[in-house]
Order: C-alpha cells, then sequence, then structure tokens
C-alpha cells in the first residue's frame, strides 16, 4: 500500500496527525507480517471481545471473509492507540459495556440478544 493511500486510510479512521507516522509504520508490518501483529491498545481479553463484535456485525459470507479474517479488531487496535486520549476511553468504555468475558462465554443466541439491545436506538441515541 502506497504512503499516501495508507495515510488516507488512518487519517479518515481517526489518527492523531502528531501519530500518523508511527501508525503507518505499525500498519505496513502489520501488513508484511500478519503473524507479528503486537496489540497496541486493547488488552487480549477486550480484543478478543472486539474480533468477536465485529465478527457478528461483518460476519463471512459467500461472496468475502469475515471481519476476523480481514483482521477488523487488529486495524480498530491500531488506529485508536493512535488517536486522542477521549477516543480512547469512548472505545473502552464501550467494549466494557458487553461485559468482556460474560459476553464471550455467552451463547451465540444471547451474544446476538445482547449485540440487538446495544444497537435498539442506533439511529437515534440516547445514551452513550
Amino acid at each position: 500500500m502506497t504512503s499516501r493511500r495508507s495515510a488516507l486510510i488512518l487519517m479518515a479512521a481517526g489518527v492523531v496527525p502528531g501519530r500518523l507516522a508511527r501508525a503507518q509504520h505499525q500498519m505496513q508490518a502489520a501488513q508484511a507480517d500478519p503473524a507479528a501483529h503486537q496489540l497496541q491498545f486493547f488488552t487480549p481479553e477486550e480484543h478478543r471481545l472486539l474480533d468477536r463484535l465485529t465478527e457478528m456485525i461483518l460476519p463471512a459470507g459467500e461472496r468475502s471473509p469475515g471481519a476476523s479474517a480481514a483482521r477488523v479488531a487488529d486495524f480498530i487496535d491500531l488506529v485508536v492507540a493512535n488517536s486522542t486520549a477521549e477516543v480512547q476511553r469512548n472505545w473502552r468504555a464501550g467494549l466494557n459495556a458487553f461485559g468482556g468475558a460474560a459476553f464471550l462465554s455467552m451463547a451465540p443466541s444471547a451474544q446476538s440478544a445482547a449485540l440487538d439491545r446495544a444497537a435498539h436506538e442506533e439511529k437515534a441515541p440516547a445514551t452513550p
């Protein structure tokens, strides 16, 4: 990926301009060797939760892989690690609202119901 293209992707995702070069380097390293990816912001448990939630939102289908295969949680980790403290607090609070390990231990149908409840007011949110 060209550096201009990666810069545009990262800026659009909300990376703080002062951290753009660092984020570009991290993104290029992750693309070169996906197995070597190390979490930048989220804890391993938060990352597992984020991976599960993103896969539920963008599941694998006949035409494309899901969020897990596309490593969406890794990309979010990179972006949030290079975002403002406020963005980081919001992401952590949002994940904490799902209950971490408790959510991951639920049956898939219960996870789906919890995600549906969380998204109930997405068009006109009344709470964070």
